[in-house]
């Protein structure tokens, strides 16, 4: 994002950044691991992983 924009962050600004979406996703997972009572972390990644490639795929729509 920041290099499409020619717009550069600090070293401190990115890994703001990424502890964020590192400990957001974290808690998606455990919610997942924990809904669903899935045997481990590893199965929920999985999970997780899917369920976004089906929200892409969903959003990209039908070509004829």
């Amino acid at each position: 994002m920041q290099n499409r924009q020619r717009f550069y962050w600090s070293e401190e600004r990115v890994n703001e950044e990424l502890d964020a979406t590192i400990v957001e996703q974290f808690w998606n997972l455990v919610e997942a691991y924990e809904d669903r009572s899935l045997p481990s972390l590893r199965t929920a990644a999985y999970v997780v992983a899917l369920e976004r490639v089906l929200d892409a795929s969903d959003q990209t729509g039908t070509w004829p």
